[in-house]
């Protein structure tokens, strides 16, 4: 046990990048986070958590907007445009998508507009996890200030999933 105790430390320490091992270790409890981009989530006292607004990818790259939502900063409503505010889950955040432009709320907007009609503004409200609770806590704290014009809400496999868990709401979910 010794002998490999030894081996995985030296592993870690010298082929493992230096970027890599500062990023786990304050997920791990190792080291406290200093630097409040290491972290993708952050705690909220309604939401259960957020996206963190200053996490950045070991590449740099940001994907959350100051909000702590994905996409570009929200500007006021421009007259004549149709805004469309889109909230759920991973589906609608768009888990496996890193700039979020080949998700359904990209591909409506990029429709939309392609269709001749009224401009159209798709902001994109999903979070990885949210279910319906965090879903109508963002309706009523974040949406109302947009002022969209339509939202749509895209629920359910994450409902489904924390029903069956005691730990994630059980039946009261």
């Amino acid at each position: 046990v010794a002998f490999l105790e030894v081996g995985a430390s030296l592993y870690y320490f010298f082929v493992v990048p230096q970027q890599a091992r500062e990023m786990l270790e304050p997920l791990l409890g190792v080291t406290s986070p200093e630097r409040l981009d290491l972290l993708r989530y952050k705690p909220h006292p309604y939401f259960n958590y957020v996206f963190n607004r200053d996490y950045r990818d070991a590449d740099g790259f940001k994907p959350y907007n100051s909000q702590g939502f994905r996409g570009p900063e929200w500007e006021n409503k421009d007259r004549g445009t149709v805004r469309i505010v889109a909230v759920g889950g991973s589906t609608t955040y768009g888990i496996f998508s890193r700039e979020g432009d080949n998700i359904w709320p990209a591909f409506l907007e990029r429709r939309l507009n392609s269709s001749g009609a009224p401009a159209v503004e798709i902001i994109n409200l999903g979070v990885t996890g949210y279910t319906l609770f965090e879903i109508m806590g963002v309706m009523a704290m974040t949406v109302p200030d947009l002022q969209p014009d339509v939202v749509l809400i895209n629920a359910g496999v994450n409902d489904a999933f924390s029903a069956a868990y005691p730990d994630e709401g059980g039946r009261d979910n």
